[in-house]
């Protein structure tokens, strides 16, 4: 498994704060990063192009307290 530049910043980060936005160029290993981190520390993965992940943030108090941490 190839380690990512910025896995431990990301996983610095999650420890000071709940939740962090990846952003940037298509194709560049940010999904693969947050699923590597998720494996390392209890998180919810939630994708902003997926309609389904979109509608449960309409609610996200009554969503995100029912999402199973993967």
């Amino acid at each position: 498994m190839i380690t990512r530049l910025l896995q431990n910043t990301l996983q610095q980060t999650l420890l000071r704060q709940p939740a962090v936005v990846s952003l940037g160029p298509r194709q560049v290993g940010k999904i693969t990063l947050a699923h590597q981190v998720g494996e390392v520390q209890n998180s919810i993965y939630l994708d902003l192009e997926s309609s389904e992940d979109l509608q449960k943030l309409a609610n996200p108090l009554f969503d995100l307290a029912t999402l199973k941490r993967t």
